[in-house]
């Protein structure tokens, strides 16, 4: 009997473990390195525009639609691999309501927003080629 509590609880242990070290494993990573300065490039165009962001039928400025997308890039930073994921996942539509944002910005026709950066990313990427 003695044998077989002994053999439990090793087994328990040895479970404790495994499931320690699974659950330790470090999150993915977000966008690789040298993409950073992208997203944070995109956060603070956005944060500085003169455009609106259209959010679910309701428009904010620059500063709150930043805060939006700094928001939603930390909630799913796991699952954001590149700058085009983190527009998929933190720019491009609610999650909830399942509506494209859009950007107004004066004069112009409202664009979706996953447009607008991702003109706005391949601007910054032609401007900071290196050879």
């Amino acid at each position: 009997m003695k044998k077989i509590l002994l053999k439990n609880k090793t087994a328990y242990i040895a479970g404790l473990f495994l499931a320690a070290a699974f659950y330790a494993q470090p999150a993915l990573p977000d966008v690789p390195p040298g993409q950073k300065p992208e997203v944070e490039f995109l956060i603070e165009t956005v944060r500085t525009t003169d455009c609106k962001f259209d959010r679910n039928g309701k428009t904010y400025g620059g500063k709150k639609a930043a805060s939006h997308l700094q928001r939603k890039y930390n909630h799913y930073k796991d699952e954001i691999t590149s700058t085009e994921t983190f527009i998929e996942y933190s720019a491009t539509k609610s999650m909830l309501s399942g509506a494209d944002y859009y950007i107004i910005c004066p004069g112009e026709p409202p664009v979706r927003s996953q447009d607008w950066l991702l003109g706005k990313l391949s601007e910054y990427r032609q401007n900071n080629k290196t050879e």
